[in-house]
């Protein structure tokens, strides 16, 4: 059985062997978040796959669990990797997007790895912000593949959550603006839908990806994190003011 690499040694000397021998070997990531896989992972996986020699699932802010990671494997990724747990050490560095993860975190697995690209589902607007947010600082240094989830693999919470969360654009036809209005509004739908652990809920403008603060935008994505059990249920939905 594959085996999920903690150690950045570990993990540079797995990628030595996995390109050994493919001239201008290319690689691909995909980032994982929350400890988990969603049906939006398993396409970026396979999409990371079918574009470049070696694909790398890498495991953020959570490890990854065996169940998970085998289903990482059985969709193509060459490697596994997850951060280990850092000691407590005092006062670091690290930057964190409101609203969002660690950059620090995907900066250091980056840099590690020097991928070719970099496969980020439509659905995961909170690792795409991050990822476009680093691909304009290091211009070149890595090529950005979006990926869309066909309707037709939705289990039907998925399709549940997607419909709640367009509960927002009612509340838009009716002429309110003030996003904090908003999103109450879709709380409380998320609440009576019986959606309970909402891990992130965030408003962004759609050109600049930025969390809307005051008034909707013309146009805007709403972006939901749920977490039911051990399944993670991540959608969002476009709204038009």
């Amino acid at each position: 059985m594959e085996r999920v690499i903690t150690g950045r040694l570990q993990l540079a000397e797995a990628i030595e062997r996995s390109i050994a021998g493919i001239p201008d070997a290319s690689i691909s990531v995909v980032f994982v978040t929350g400890g988990a896989l969603t049906a939006d992972d398993v396409v970026a996986i396979r999409e990371a796959t079918r574009l470049c020699d070696v694909a790398i699932t890498v495991a953020l802010e959570k490890p990854l669990p065996q169940p998970f990671a085998k289903i990482a494997f059985e969709a193509g990724a060459d490697l596994v990797y997850t951060h280990k747990a850092k000691p407590n050490l005092g006062a670091g560095c690290t930057v964190r997007q409101k609203g969002g993860g660690d950059i620090t975190l995907f900066l250091e697995a980056l840099l590690l790895i020097m991928p070719s690209a970099v496969v980020v589902s439509d659905e995961n607007l909170n690792v795409l912000r991050i990822v476009r947010a680093l691909e304009s600082t290091f211009n070149n240094f890595f090529s950005i593949v979006e990926t869309t989830t066909p309707a037709a693999i939705l289990s039907q919470r998925q399709q549940e959550l997607t419909a709640t969360l367009m509960f927002a654009q009612d509340v838009l036809d009716q002429g309110e603006r003030r996003a904090r209005v908003v999103m109450q509004q879709v709380v409380e739908a998320l609440e009576q839908n019986n959606f309970r652990e909402v891990k992130n809920l965030i408003l962004l403008d759609a050109e600049t990806l930025a969390e809307v603060q005051t008034n909707v935008p013309k146009h805007s994505f709403l972006y939901a994190d749920v977490i039911e059990g051990e399944h993670t249920f991540r959608r969002s939905v476009k709204l038009s003011a």
